[in-house]
C-alpha cells in the first residue's frame, strides 16, 4: 500500500495541520470493522511509522444482532493482530440503556460507545481517540439539523477535534479526533477496493426506518444528481465556515458571561440590566453557558428553554419563578436574576417555586412533594347504607370524592397556573383560584405556587382551602376516596367567608 493518492495525501494534511498529534502520543483507534474504520486504521498505521505514534485500537460490541455482532469482534481482532497492535473490546447493552434513558437506539449506542472508549483510554493514559467520521457523515448531519431545526452551533455539523467529556471537575482529558472529515465515502471504498482490504457490513445502514440513512440512500443523491453535484464539498465548507463563526461568538458569549454573572457553586447570579443591554445572540449563549454551568450538557437545552428564560429576565415585572427541566429554576428579584438548581431552593423554608409539570398522586397510597410544600395521603373506602349516616370527617386539609364517578382519568397535582379556575361546591359558577387565595389572605409569596389537585385537566381541590362541586359523595355512592393534605411550611391560618 502506498500512500501517494489525493486523498491520503489530504488525511495526512488534515492530521499535520489541524489534528496536531505529537510524536510517541498514544491514538486509541475505535475500529467497528466497517469500510470507513478499517480505512482509518490502515491510514493510521502507516503514518505511525512516520510520526512514532503508538496506536491501539479499540472495538465497543453493541450486541445488537446476535452472532455477527460477535463476528464483528473477532474481525477487528484479527485485524489488529495482523498490524501487530493492542487490541481493546468492551461488550454494551443499547436496549437496556433504551429502556432507562428513554433515547432512541441510535443516541443510546453512541452514548455508550463514547463511554466505553474512555474506559479503554484512561487506564493506559490514552489521551486521544481517533474516530471515523468522514466528508458524507458531516453532510447527513448538517442537512438533519437543519430539517429538524438547530442553532449555528449544530449546523456547524461535526468537529474536527473536541474535548471528552465535557465534566470540568475531571482532571482526566480525552479529544475525539476525526481524520477523515475531508475524505468521502466514495474516496474510502475506491481505496479499501483497490487494495483488496476486506471489513464488514452492518445490514442496518440499508434500513429505511432510520432518519440519517432515508438522508443517506435518498435525500443527497437526489440533492447531488439534481441540483449540485459537489454538495459534499459545498456542505463541508459552509459548516467549516458556520464552526469558526460559531467559536467567535463563544469566545465573545463566554467573556459575557464572566462579566456579568457571579458564580457559585450550585447558582449562578445574573446582573439583569447587563443581560438586556447584549445584543439577542449573546443574551441566548450567556442564558445557555449558565445552564451548562449548572447542569452538564448530556441534557440539551431547547429552544423554548433559553426564550422562556429571556422573557422572563426581559419582562418589566419585580418578581417571577420559572421551573425548567432537571430541577433547575429561575427565579427574577427585581435586577438580580437567581438561576439555581432545585436544592437550593427546596426547604429554604420562604419559597415553594411552582410544579407546573403534572406530578402523579397514587391511589391508594402517599406522597410528599417538597417543591410544593405538602404531603398528600389517599385511601379507598367501600360503604355500606348504614356507613353513610355516619357524617364523613372533612375539614380544609381532608376531601372525601364519589370514587366510581371519577372514570378512570388521572389523578395529579401541580402548582397553581394564571388563569385557572374552579367550580366551588355551595357557590355559582366558577371562581378563579387567585381569588381564592386572595381571599383566604395567603401571602403573595405562597399565593404564586399554591398546590392544586387536578382530575384530567379539571381542577378538583384547591388543596386547604376549597374542593370543587365534582364527584360529591351522595347516598348512591358506594367508594369513596379520601385524600388528606399535611402542609410542610405552607400557611394553615387564613380566613373564609363560606365553609364547606
Amino acid at each position: 500500500m502506498n500512500m501517494q493518492s489525493a486523498s491520503l495525501r489530504r488525511i495526512r494534511s488534515m492530521i499535520v495541520n489541524n489534528l496536531y498529534i505529537a510524536p510517541n502520543d498514544k491514538v486509541l483507534v475505535a475500529v467497528s470493522g466497517g469500510a470507513d474504520s478499517v480505512f482509518l486504521l490502515h491510514v493510521l498505521a502507516q503514518l505511525s511509522i512516520r510520526f512514532d505514534w503508538q496506536l491501539y485500537v479499540g472495538h465497543v460490541n453493541h450486541n445488537l444482532r446476535a452472532e455477527e455482532s460477535d463476528e464483528d469482534e473477532r474481525f477487528v481482532k484479527q485485524l489488529a493482530d495482523h498490524l501487530r497492535l493492542p487490541f481493546f473490546t468492551a461488550g454494551v447493552d443499547v436496549t437496556a440503556a433504551m429502556e432507562r434513558s428513554g433515547r432512541s437506539l441510535q443516541d443510546a449506542a453512541r452514548q455508550l460507545r463514547y463511554q466505553a472508549l474512555e474506559n479503554m483510554a484512561r487506564p493506559h493514559e490514552i489521551h486521544l481517540v481517533a474516530v471515523a467520521h468522514h466528508a458524507n457523515d458531516q453532510v447527513e448531519t448538517v442537512l438533519h439539523r437543519f430539517l429538524r431545526g438547530s442553532s449555528l452551533q449544530g449546523l456547524g455539523g461535526i468537529s474536527p477535534d473536541r474535548s471528552w467529556p465535557y465534566s470540568l471537575s475531571d482532571s482526566y482529558s480525552l479529544r475525539i479526533i476525526r481524520p477523515l472529515l475531508q475524505t468521502t465515502r466514495q474516496e474510502i471504498t475506491d481505496y479499501l477496493s483497490e487494495h483488496h482490504i476486506p471489513f464488514r457490513n452492518d445490514p442496518s445502514n440499508t434500513s429505511m426506518k432510520y432518519f440519517r440513512n432515508k438522508l443517506r440512500l435518498q435525500l443527497i443523491p437526489l440533492l447531488t444528481d439534481e441540483y449540485n453535484p459537489n454538495l459534499i464539498e459545498t456542505i463541508g465548507h459552509t459548516a467549516e465556515l458556520l464552526r469558526d463563526e460559531n467559536d467567535y461568538l463563544e469566545q465573545q458569549s463566554r467573556r459575557e458571561f464572566i462579566k456579568i454573572t457571579t458564580r457559585l457553586k450550585a447558582k449562578v447570579l445574573l446582573d439583569r440590566h447587563k443581560l438586556s443591554a447584549l445584543p439577542v445572540a449573546l443574551q441566548r449563549r450567556v442564558i445557555k453557558l449558565i445552564l451548562y454551568y449548572l447542569v452538564d450538557d448530556s441534557h440539551q437545552w431547547q429552544f423554548t428553554h433559553i426564550e422562556n428564560v429571556r422573557d422572563l429576565v426581559l419582562h418589566s415585572g419585580p418578581q417571577a419563578v420559572y421551573h425548567l427541566p432537571r430541577n433547575v429554576f429561575v427565579r427574577r428579584e427585581y435586577e438580580v436574576i437567581h438561576i439555581s438548581v432545585s436544592t437550593d431552593f427546596i426547604g429554604s423554608g420562604d419559597l415553594h417555586l411552582p410544579v407546573a409539570d403534572p406530578i402523579p398522586v397514587p391511589v391508594p397510597g402517599s406522597i410528599e412533594i417538597p417543591a410544593l410544600g405538602i404531603r398528600v395521603r389517599t385511601d379507598v373506602h367501600k360503604i355500606s347504607r348504614e356507613t353513610k349516616q355516619e357524617p364523613l370527617p372533612s375539614s380544609h386539609w381532608t376531601v372525601w370524592f364519589d370514587y366510581d364517578e371519577m372514570e378512570e382519568q388521572k389523578l395529579y397535582i401541580r402548582s397553581k397556573l394564571p388563569g385557572d379556575r374552579m367550580q366551588v361546591i355551595g357557590m355559582q359558577g366558577s371562581k378563579k383560584v387567585k381569588d381564592l387565595l386572595m381571599e383566604a389572605r395567603i401571602s403573595k409569596q405562597q399565593r404564586d405556587n399554591w398546590p392544586v389537585l387536578m382530575h384530567g385537566e379539571q381542577l378538583i381541590w384547591t388543596i386547604g382551602l376549597r374542593r370543587s362541586s365534582a364527584f360529591q359523595v351522595t347516598d348512591s355512592s358506594s367508594t369513596l376516596l379520601r385524600m388528606e393534605a399535611e402542609p410542610i411550611n405552607l400557611s394553615k391560618s387564613y380566613d373564609l367567608d363560606q365553609e364547606e
